[in-house]
């Protein structure tokens, strides 16, 4: 069996959201862009890893929702617990928060990552999944440099995710669409969410 992680504010006493299925990504609670190398490797920061997504506005809902928690309880005492752990975190059980996902209309989208080679009109479609809404765009190459530089073309850092979305998993979705704009960075890419 695998191993759950949760996100919780022992401030307020509250559950926030999961990430992927009760997965991790780098430290689900630091929302400050770090990476530090140290004896036992690298150790990044869910801001990095956010950062980086954003960069090329791959951001599935569960990632977005993370983040607004992270930034209503920025200075609280949060914790990412893994059922594993013998410490249970500092929370009133019986008066815990709850966290309720909510889909916005106005904020989020059903649909598919896509990437689109302008000029061989060649494109990459990931899973369905929930995405933070963005308008289509062309990519720009201090974008792809900070996506794939930052994250997808570093193990050490990929090593951090666990149980996430398919879409940003790196032996599912992210992997391919990292392929795709290596073999495609010479020409404009335009992203966007395929709705169809």
């Amino acid at each position: 069996m695998g191993l759950a992680f949760s996100n919780y504010c022992e401030t307020c006493n509250a559950e926030g959201p999961e990430v992927g299925d009760a997965g991790l990504v780098g430290d689900n609670v630091n929302i400050a862009p770090n990476r530090i190398e140290h004896d036992d490797g690298v150790f990044c920061s869910f801001g990095w890893i956010y950062d980086a997504l954003q960069a090329i506005s791959l951001v599935p809902k569960d990632i977005a929702d993370l983040k607004a928690f992270l930034e209503q309880h920025h200075g609280h005492d949060l914790v990412t617990h893994c059922d594993h752990d013998e410490q249970e975190p500092n929370i009133d059980w019986d008066n815990l928060r709850k966290y309720k996902r909510q889909f916005s209309k106005d904020k989020d989208v059903v649909g598919c990552y896509s990437i689109r080679n302008v000029e061989t009109d060649e494109v990459f479609e990931s899973q369905t999944d929930a995405f933070r809404r963005f308008d289509k765009r062309i990519l720009t190459a201090n974008e792809i440099a900070k996506f794939l530089q930052d994250l997808a073309d570093d193990s050490e850092v990929l090593d951090g995710f666990y149980r996430c979305s398919p879409t940003i998993d790196p032996y599912e979705d992210l992997e391919q669409i990292a392929e795709f704009i290596r073999d495609n960075s010479d020409d404009p890419l335009e992203v966007f969410i395929d709705e169809s």
